[in-house]
């Protein structure tokens, strides 16, 4: 994105307009004063000053101009925050690609945002009052879901006939617009639950199926549309944002429900993702809003089985994780808050620290139980199954301190020695040995390398400013991979390997575009799950830079032998300083 468009937003925005849209805000002398929305405060210490068009909070420490405070207060990247004000400015912004692919896009989501919000008002609406949803009114009212909750999530019904589709044609909307849509009318007979982005927007929905209804799966979601990814949406994230920003604390359950009554018990923190299918991106973007995060999955396997991947997920992140454990007979949180609200709260007050229920779990997985000396008790192989089970987790914690802690706790607690496990940390850290020619290789095989090594920094574009351009021959996908990572990469905005994959394949050829998901998926292959990356990446750069340097110095000496027989001293001279100059680099 051209710097001079992103000023250009930026001049266009009145700091004080902006903010005073989520802050009250009162004059105090040249500045603007209000309380911070990042953190609870009695005395106001959120200042706003139009002249230099900065925020700043003396007591939490916030501050910035009007992207920064859109993108801490939605929970936006750096280009949706762009994009989001850029529209409230009325600039259009270049986003390298043909204006009229960019209008079309642009354009097809927001009919699809329409879509989605005309098909929740109706499903809303038939939940309400309509005589065939009777049976979805009486589930929800027997969970005690109350008639101010389900309109403050917009719960619906879908009946059994096509009535959505034939009332959206009578508003002009095509089958095909409907297809691009997710097909809502796909939806029969269950309960619907919107899923809006922290706007607001909705971006698609699950369907409930009504008790007693065998017919497919308990909940169906959308399928994957332009705006809906369902390894990036949370349900409940507009309802409980602000509630999550200003604890600093978000509660990851499993269902709609749970994340329903959650918030009608008080406990406004409750998200949810797609059943168990939670990603780094769900993580990504709850640490937006917070830096603490409680799993509150299911009590049973899959739950424990998506708890174990979300702690293995968070472990190089920056967020403090603590796990529920129900009591005895509870199911989930929404059978805890139904028995008494009162539960809950103490299921979430007693989450116990990650490590710690994972070390426990482990130990109760090899003894069937959990007493005291549970762990001290275990055989050899037990307790190897729990460091298998454990270690590789702890590897991953980017704070020496806390890791070496946690590794005195598992000491004690399996009654092994430090060091052995330390040994057994180094193995689980050691990268795969890469089978590389030890001899020069063909120029095709050198081609394919680069390709590889660009292909990997696609995935881990962070380690693009360790490799030198050299490596990658001018012209070639290589280069045009890594120059477009470079360009796009800012680990400020916080970007996933999904919106980084994204973003370089718009900016490519459509040629260069076809073969980047074929180059990827064998980077991946050839990789593997437990293959250290930044060393592959390492060792790739290292070897490539030492070919690059070789077949440069061939090319002088060829030059200074042709100059030499042509007798032109002053090009051998200029030639041998060139070629001194490489040997030193």
């Amino acid at each position: 994105m051209p710097d001079d468009q992103v000023q250009e937003v930026k001049d266009r925005i009145d700091v004080v307009d902006l903010v005073g849209s989520y802050v009250p805000l009162k004059k105090a002398g040249a500045t603007w004063k209000g309380l911070c929305p990042f953190h609870k405060e009695k005395t106001p210490s959120f200042t706003v000053n139009p002249e230099r068009q900065i925020f700043k909070c003396f007591g939490c420490n916030e501050g910035g101009d009007v992207l920064t405070f859109v993108q801490k207060m939605e929970g936006l990247t750096f280009p949706e925050a762009l994009e989001m004000l850029a529209d409230r400015a009325g600039v259009k912004l270049d986003h390298r690609k043909a204006p009229a692919q960019y209008q079309r896009e642009k354009d097809e989501k927001s009919a699809l945002y329409r879509l989605n919000a005309a098909a929740a008002k109706f499903f809303h609406t038939l939940l309400t009052d309509h005589p065939s949803a009777t049976r979805a009114r009486e589930y929800l009212a027997g969970r005690d879901i109350r008639t101010e909750t389900i309109a403050g999530f917009q719960i619906g019904f879908a009946p059994s006939t096509p009535a959505l589709s034939q009332w959206l044609a009578k508003h002009g909307v095509s089958a095909a617009h409907l297809r691009a849509g997710g097909s809502p009318e796909r939806f029969r007979n269950r309960i619907m639950f919107p899923i809006r982005d922290p706007l607001g927007n909705v971006l698609g929905f699950t369907g409930r199926v009504l008790p007693g209804d065998e017919s497919g799966p308990k909940y169906y979601n959308t399928p994957e549309t332009p705006i809906f990814r369902k390894s990036r949406v949370l349900y409940g994230i507009y309802e409980g944002k602000q509630a999550i920003r200003e604890r600093g604390v978000a509660v990851l359950v499993e269902g709609q429900v749970d994340v329903v009554l959650s918030h009608q018990a008080g406990v406004r923190l409750a998200i949810a993702s797609s059943g168990t299918a939670f990603t780094l991106d769900h993580l990504t973007a709850i640490g937006r809003y917070a830096s603490k995060l409680i799993l509150a999955f299911d009590a049973d396997q899959a739950g424990v089985n998506a708890t174990k991947k979300a702690i293995a997920l968070a472990a190089e992140l920056d967020l403090s994780l603590r796990v529920v454990r129900f009591p005895e007979g509870v199911k989930d949180a929404g059978e805890a808050i139904e028995r008494d609200p009162k539960l809950w709260a103490t299921a979430l007050a007693e989450a116990q620290p990650a490590f710690d229920w994972l070390v426990d779990t482990a130990i109760a997985e090899q003894v069937g139980s959990l007493g005291p000396g549970s762990g001290q008790a275990l055989d050899g192989s037990g307790k190897k199954a729990v460091a298998k089970a454990v270690l590789p987790v702890l590897a991953r914690l980017p704070d020496p301190v806390e890791q070496a802690h946690q590794l005195t706790v598992l000491s004690r607690r399996l009654a092994v020695p430090e060091r052995a496990l330390q040994e057994a940390i180094a193995r689980t850290r050691t990268p795969k040995a890469l089978t590389l020619p030890s001899s020069p290789p063909p120029a095709k095989t050198v081609r394919s390398l680069v390709e590889q090594l660009a292909g990997l920094l696609v995935l881990n574009p962070a380690a693009a400013e360790r490799v030198p351009e050299a490596v990658f021959p001018p012209g070639t996908l290589a280069r045009r991979l890594y120059e477009t990572v470079k360009a796009c990469y800012n680990p400020e905005e916080r970007q996933t390997t999904a919106d980084v994959v994204r973003i370089v394949s718009s900016r490519l050829s459509e040629t260069d575009r076809v073969v980047l998901p074929l180059l990827l998926a064998e980077v991946e292959q050839l990789l593997g799950p437990d293959t250290d990356a930044d060393a592959v990446i390492t060792e790739l750069a290292t070897r490539l830079t030492r070919d690059a340097n070789e077949s440069v110095k061939q090319s002088i000496a060829e030059r200074i032998a042709a100059a030499e027989a042509a007798g032109n001293r002053d090009q051998v001279k200029q030639l041998i300083v060139e070629l001194q100059a490489t040997l030193k680099g």
